[in-house]
């Protein structure tokens, strides 16, 4: 299973691991979403989710189509030498997935006790106390049962967490008129995401995604009451959140769940540079509303 990124060794990097992933997060922050949390908003009825979907597809398609003349810029510059953060020096791994585990527990604790309860965040605060009939869950809680999501996927479907791969499986059937032999010529990523349950497995996750979304909205009578963002910034974010997670091998589930978990080393440098990514939009956002939106 740690295999699964094996991809990030071969690339470089600043060209690719932490570039996509900067991009990635500005993606996030412009389009209100991830690659996996388009599917929720879908689900609940967000008003432009519909223009974050296009956009992912866009930019799915466009690296598919770009990445055989961008491929020497991706490998430039330093690379990987190991898969795993614990093979880097040489120990075991379950030291360093305890102190990963205390490390994310000690984070939800602090952003909980002492900077905000999530209670204080949620813009549409919980009227009911059953458990499906809130609008929003806590986070940790939500964040353990996603998490353990990681136990059926593993010894079912052999893979970890992701999202941004269904995009791409998606985006594939564009080229499947090509014939083959110029299809792994020119169109190598798509030639890659072939039908199979292997390779489709994460187009069923995102369309459950949205079918669990849609009855969460529905038994919470929340349906249409979270708010879109404009359709052009929900359009660009999708564009360079899957451009920057085809680019960085990876999405915020891929790379922040499944990643960090089993201690990929490209994941360590992709999950800093998302936030970064989020972060420094954010600031050009704060700073453009004072000068042109307000």
């Amino acid at each position: 299973v740690r295999d699964e990124f094996h991809d990030c060794r071969h690339r470089g990097v600043f060209t690719a691991t932490a570039l996509g992933a900067f991009m990635l997060g500005s993606g996030m922050a412009i389009g209100g979403a991830c690659p996996g949390m388009v599917a929720a908003q879908l689900g609940s009825g967000v008003s432009t989710a519909y223009a974050t979907l296009i956009g992912c597809m866009v930019g799915a398609l466009a690296y598919g189509l770009s990445e055989p003349y961008i491929e020497k810029w991706i490998n430039l510059g330093p690379k990987f030498k190991h898969f795993y953060f614990n093979d880097s020096i040489h120990k075991p791994y379950w030291p360093f997935g305890v102190v990963l585990f205390l490390g994310a527990t000690s984070v939800v604790i602090i952003l909980e006790v002492v900077v905000a309860s999530w209670r204080e965040e949620n813009p549409l605060p919980n009227q009911r106390c059953e458990v499906f009939g809130c609008n929003a869950w806590p986070p940790w809680a939500s964040g353990i049962l996603l998490g353990l999501l990681q136990i059926p996927a593993i010894h079912v479907i052999k893979d970890t967490l992701g999202s941004s791969t269904a995009y791409r499986s998606i985006a594939a059937l564009t080229t499947h008129g090509v014939p083959e032999k110029h299809r792994e010529t020119h169109f190598s990523r798509f030639s890659a995401a072939k039908f199979g349950w292997s390779k489709w497995w994460q187009v069923v996750y995102l369309c459950s995604a949205v079918v669990g979304s849609a009855l969460s909205a529905w038994s919470s009578n929340s349906f249409k009451l979270a708010e879109g963002i404009h359709p052009a910034a929900g359009f660009i974010g999708g564009v360079l959140m899957l451009f920057g997670s085809n680019l960085a091998a990876g999405c915020t589930s891929g790379h922040g769940i499944s990643g960090l978990s089993l201690l990929n080393t490209s994941s360590f440098v992709a999950v800093p540079c998302m936030f970064a990514g989020g972060i420094a939009t954010a600031f050009i956002y704060n700073a453009a509303s004072d000068t042109y939106l307000g």
